[in-house]
């Protein structure tokens, strides 16, 4: 009995050391797993760091030599085969810049982590004085990002700021993705993660190379028009359609729909202009019916509310941009539908109820609000100099830019690509550059 205790005791030892090799081995897989995750999403936050500032140099040329002469090469470092270091996130980057008949800028970059290697490549247009930022994050901010309740931004984030505090993400908030923080800033120091267990970034906190900048574009100037009668459309007797090329080279003080009308407003296949004094869709459905492109220069206010809408018709198909000069708040709320840009030049901006404007905002104005259910924005959001905050369930599907942003309840900001980011307004900036045709 004794010889089988013996041997129980040994097979009983020899099951216990081979279990515990197996789970060590099991903990190394996940580790080694885990560490090269880590990796490979550092050297993709490097690259495309790393992107953003060649770009913004690119663009800005505010560095004449960083940019190659026509039909030739520039790598950085020199060599074309070291790496610059960016102590920083303790990786590394390199640069080739091709410039192609000089009408096209080629830009790959590979970032480095440990020994794992990330490319992004870049297609520019050179480009003398257009409009055509570039936005890399969900979220940019200059001064500071707060996301309270269980707010989410589902892509990259960023700050200018190295202040105390200046990013703020409360328990059961989330940045899916990297958030970047002001050069040599400290990320214990400038950011707040409430969630001190398993943070509220999905893939860290890294410091931007250099601060970046978005300018305002220039307002254009309206058109020189001669005074005409207001259009004023009720619900009885019923208004025909309307030509809008009649309106070219007319003001029209007021432009009012009222009782619940739908009229189909022809803009055949090409462009057409309209110029108002006051855009007052009180309760009517302005129906755009053609191919052509519609700009509507506003001086002084727009009113849109109940369920009113503006958008093309069936089998139409262009864009519509709305240039407004007037002080008043553009208020969007009930259920309303605005397919149309807006770009304010001093205003600022509500969106709430179920209602939203699906094309850009553009706005010069101190403060946007996003508030209630609204699906706001399936573009871009450009307030560089305002106050954005998201309440209740708001939702924008688009970059942010913003001086200060702020997040509550259970909003979202959804980031999307440049690839998804066309058609904006055809603006001008006071510095030239280049304009990004491709980013992947």
């Amino acid at each position: 009995m004794g010889k089988y205790a013996i041997l129980l005791v040994l097979a009983l030892n020899f099951a216990i050391i081979f279990y515990n090799y197996g789970l060590q081995n099991t903990l190394h897989v996940a580790e080694v797993q885990n560490t090269e995750s880590f990796t490979i999403a550092q050297a993709r936050n490097i690259a495309q760091g790393a992107t953003q500032v060649a770009v913004r140099k690119l663009q800005i040329a505010d560095d004449p030599s960083f940019a190659p002469t026509i039909n030739s090469t520039k790598f950085y470092p020199s060599d074309g085969v070291s790496f610059l270091s960016w102590p920083d996130v303790q990786g590394e980057y390199r640069y080739e810049i091709e410039n192609v008949n000089d009408n096209q800028i080629l830009l790959t970059t590979i970032g480095r982590y440990n020994d794992r290697e990330y490319q992004v490549n870049v297609a520019m247009a050179i480009s003398g004085s257009t409009w055509n930022p570039v936005f890399p994050m969900a979220v940019f901010s200059e001064e500071g990002i707060e996301v309270q309740g269980s707010s989410r931004i589902v892509g990259f984030a960023g700050t200018n700021s190295t202040d105390y505090r200046a990013v703020d993400l409360y328990w059961s908030t989330m940045v899916d993705s990297a958030l970047y923080i002001g050069p040599g800033g400290d990320p214990s120091y400038v950011v707040h993660e409430r969630n001190f267990q398993s943070g509220n970034t999905g893939l860290g906190i890294l410091n931007l190379m250099e601060p970046m900048s978005y300018p305002m574009p220039e307002y254009p100037s309206h058109p020189t028009t001669i005074t005409n009668s207001s259009i004023n459309i009720t619900s009885w007797p019923p208004r025909p359609d309307v030509f809008l090329h009649e309106y070219n080279g007319y003001y029209l003080p007021e432009f009012s729909m009222v009782g619940n009308t739908t009229v189909n407003f022809h803009v055949g296949d090409e462009d057409r202009v309209l110029h108002v004094g006051h855009l007052n869709l009180q309760q009517g459905h302005f129906r755009i019916v053609g191919n052509g492109n519609l700009t509507i220069y506003v001086e002084d206010n727009i009113t849109f509310n109940g369920s009113s809408s503006l958008r093309y018709a069936p089998n139409s198909s262009g864009n519509v941009t709305v240039f407004y000069k007037g002080n008043n708040t553009l208020d969007f709320a009930g259920n309303t539908f605005f397919d149309a840009s807006v770009y304010a030049e001093n205003a600022d901006i509500r969106i709430g109820g179920s209602g939203g404007i699906q094309g850009h905002i553009i706005t010069g104005g101190s403060s946007v609000e996003v508030f209630g259910n609204a699906e706001a924005i399936t573009r871009v959001l450009f307030a560089p100099n305002a106050h954005v905050e998201l309440t209740g369930s708001g939702r924008v599907r688009g970059p942010v830019v913003a001086n200060t942003f702020k997040a509550v309840g259970n909003s979202r900001v959804f980031f999307a690509s440049e690839e998804d980011i066309n058609d904006l307004p055809e603006l001008e900036v006071s510095t030239g550059g280049v304009t990004v045709l491709s980013w992947r």
